[in-house]
């Protein structure tokens, strides 16, 4: 799964340069690392774009790739979980990534998602949308 955008994303792209020697899947959670943008890990204490497209970045050359800012106008997103979502448990809480592409309803190390619907209990599936930190 990854995060697909579901309302407000309209006009909210716009082109970054890749880290070297990356692979981007469509609607991965990215973050910025020495100026370049790179998947988001488990580790991502704020996530600013999702990729639009999927692109592989060779050993030397910073490919373009076309991003949706995270945070413009709120866009709410539906992503999968690593474990079964639960309304009375995860609704209106916070959570970090799994990886760029899941989300993991058991960490809230750095709480970068914000959890207000649970689409699917089957398949895993919250939504809701990235959160900003305060400056």
């Amino acid at each position: 799964m990854v995060f697909i955008p579901m309302q407000r994303d309209s006009g909210a792209t716009r082109s970054y340069l890749t880290a070297v020697n990356q692979t981007f899947v469509k609607w991965q959670a990215l973050i910025f690392s020495g100026g370049y943008v790179t998947p988001a890990t488990s580790a991502a204490a704020e996530v600013y774009l999702t990729a639009n497209e999927a692109v592989a970045s060779s050993a030397s050359v910073h490919q373009t790739i076309k991003c949706l800012n995270s945070y413009a106008a709120n866009i709410t997103y539906q992503v999968g979980t690593v474990t079964q979502p639960v309304q009375a448990t995860h609704c209106g809480n916070k959570y970090d990534l799994s990886t760029g592409l899941l989300l993991d309803l058991t960490g809230t190390s750095h709480k970068v998602f914000l959890v207000t619907k649970i689409i699917d209990t089957v398949n895993y599936i919250v939504e809701w949308y990235f959160v900003k930190k305060p400056t």
